[in-house]
């Protein structure tokens, strides 16, 4: 046990009385990805299996109008975790953004307290990389490991591997006070099939409900449970169909806006108590140092809840509540989505601007400036000066994407350089293209299901017009390339580079039809350029040795893979082109190490095991 500094001392001294039955103190934020507060049964939803979730509602105080600030993960957890908005933290976006390192989050603050700070995240989307690491002791994001893929691209782990892994690092600091961050992403799309008579989601979230019962007993058998300020919380809903969203990112409206938030404390708030006040995820930050006695940066934009059940009948001033969206844009080009809550009326920006009294209307049906209802001009005033008054991060979030990360992102469906913010005017609103919207998760689920004369049949459309969709065209360009269709191929991406010519995602697919043709000089060049763009991703180096060994440069192939590794060093593919190359020059325990290595990276790897094999018949020999 490390010794207490004075902050710590101090939070024990005036923090909330989970610090007075005889430990130190631990402050336990659970993230639900993807979770709507209606499907949790302490929400009202009678077909849901969530006991332990409820168990907590009933022990603390269920918020029933929290807001998320964004419809997607990354921006949605830096606000829980900084007390900003999306605007005054920078990381917008997933993917291509971070937080920055200069904005200071809860961790550093419990960090810098003297408590132990560990995080466990169940999908890459959360990766170090992102900047949500800032404070943390420990932050566990190994996804090579106990993780499963989905939508092909990105790993996911799950709940019952965060919760086993996150026990194990409490049972590593006992006696010391703890700040522990679980994340959970069962939820997310796809979903995995049930064999329950019930809708997958549900079944998903069941999942999740039944790890956080392992949680709960783990505390109670290690006597935490009575010392533990416990906040769960979701990043974000799910459309489910609502306002004609499947999933999540495109739209604002509630179905993906609106979260559960429950939050436990013991001898601090009364057990079972519901808050009808409308709060935002930015408060989670102040609440939990406000209850560990620790105090909030300046110019967080959060407030504490404390005030909610400590003196309930005081009078408040209402406030207004931001939120956003920036994936139409960096996903198909179309606007940006904003909005914020004040009382129970919402306003959203947008190409055609929307307004929603929630308390006679929660379904959002009826748009009051269409029906003449309020005056536009004053909300959109209003909502001018709320943003005119964010202060900027302290450096743009936005980031060149590293590694496999633009990928993974292409896999998804995400590949085009996005607009200036400020060309908003020139943009679709998204609600304009729901039908195009439809098509897209068409062609995406065709892709992922490796249907590729399905894309090409969903995308024929797209490329007959006057005016190309780049969208569709990429998918068209991949789908003809996996059917060794390269004329095709090559002349889509061809016309996609004139519109975007440093687009890497489209340069990887030329160099890749280029290579299956034979064409391995014009492969190389692609490859140089690529590399010239983004020296940091492993497949830019890997194919450029793929091609320097088509055409017998041993060495140059060797160079290539060897910074492929650089780039990442759990590139398995390099590690075993480079083994290869070891073998046949003899050097047969380089070769060993370097099989042997892909197999501690992914142990059910079958060539490695195989050259292995081979390796051994050969010395022996």
């Amino acid at each position: 046990m490390r010794p207490f500094d004075l902050p710590v001392l101090a939070a024990l001294m005036t923090g909330c009385g989970n610090a007075g039955s005889g430990g130190p103190p631990a402050t336990i934020l659970i993230t639900l990805d993807t979770t709507r507060a209606d499907r949790l049964g302490a929400y009202g939803y009678r077909a849901a299996r969530t006991p332990h979730l409820d168990g907590i509602a009933a022990d603390g105080a269920l918020f029933t109008d929290a807001s998320a600030t964004a419809p997607t993960t990354l921006p949605s957890h830096a606000s829980i975790l900084t007390g900003l908005f999306p605007p005054s933290h920078g990381a917008r976006n997933n993917g291509n953004h971070r937080l920055p390192d200069e904005v200071e989050t809860v961790t550093e603050i419990f960090a810098s307290a003297g408590y132990s700070t560990g995080a466990f995240l169940a999908a890459e989307v959360l990766s170090a990389r992102y900047g949500l690491d800032q404070g943390f002791d420990h932050y566990d994001d190994d996804f090579l490991h106990d993780a499963r893929p989905f939508l092909d691209a990105y790993r996911e782990r799950s709940a019952e591997t965060v919760v086993r892994r996150a026990l194990a690092w409490m049972d590593s600091r006992r006696g010391e006070p703890l700040f522990c961050w679980l994340h959970f992403f069962e939820p997310h799309f796809p979903y995995h099939p049930s064999s329950e008579k019930t809708h997958p989601y549900d079944a998903e979230i069941a999942r999740v409900d039944t790890a956080v019962g392992r949680l709960l007993d783990a505390l109670e058998d290690r006597g935490l449970y009575d010392r533990t300020t416990l906040v769960v919380v979701a990043d974000h809903g799910e459309g489910l169909g609502d306002k004609g969203e499947d999933t999540h990112g495109l739209f604002v409206y509630q179905a993906t806006i609106h979260v559960p938030l429950l939050l436990r404390a013991p001898d601090e708030i009364p057990r079972g108590i519901r808050i009808d006040v409308p709060v935002s995820t930015v408060d989670i930050a102040p609440t939990l140092l406000d209850l560990a006695g620790l105090v909030a940066p300046a110019g967080v934009q959060g407030r504490s809840l404390r005030p909610l059940w400590s003196a309930p009948g005081e009078e408040r001033s209402e406030r207004a509540i931001y939120f956003e969206t920036l994936l139409p844009r960096y996903e198909y080009m179309w606007s940006n989505l904003a909005g914020m809550r004040f009382g129970t009326d919402k306003f959203i920006s947008a190409p055609t601007d929307e307004l929603y009294r929630l308390q006679s209307d929660p379904g959002e049906r009826t748009n009051l400036f269409a029906e003449g209802g309020a005056a536009r001009a004053s909300w959109v005033k209003r909502f001018e000066a709320l943003i005119g008054d964010f202060p900027a991060p302290p450096s743009p979030g936005e980031m060149a994407l590293d590694a496999a990360t633009r990928d993974k992102l292409a896999a998804l469906g995400y590949g085009f350089a996005p607009l200036a913010l400020d060309a908003q005017a020139q943009l679709p609103d998204p609600k304009d293209r729901h039908a195009d919207h439809l098509l897209y998760r068409r062609i995406q689920k065709a892709a992922r299901n490796e249907d590729w004369q399905g894309v090409i049949e969903l995308t024929a459309n797209g490329l007959r017009g006057k005016t190309l969709d780049p969208y569709q065209a990429l998918f068209a360009a991949r789908a003809r390339a996996n059917r060794k269709e390269y004329e095709p191929a090559e002349a889509l991406y061809r016309t996609l580079l004139r519109l975007f010519p440093e687009n890497t995602a489209l340069l990887r697919g030329l160099a890749s039809v280029q290579f299956d043709r034979g064409q391995f000089e014009l492969a190389l060049q692609t490859y140089a350029r690529l590399i010239e763009l983004d020296p940091l991703h492993p497949q830019h180096h890997a194919g450029s040795g793929d091609a320097s060994m088509s055409l017998g440069r041993t060495a140059e192939a060797r160079a290539a893979w060897e910074a492929a590794l650089v780039a990442d060093p759990y590139f398995v593919k390099a590690w075993n082109n480079l083994g290869i190359l070891d073998a046949k020059g003899g050097d047969f325990e380089s070769a060993r190490s370097r099989f042997e290595r892909i197999l501690a990276i992914q142990p059910d790897h079958e060539t490695a095991r195989a050259n292995l094999r081979l390796l051994a018949k050969d010395t022996r020999e």
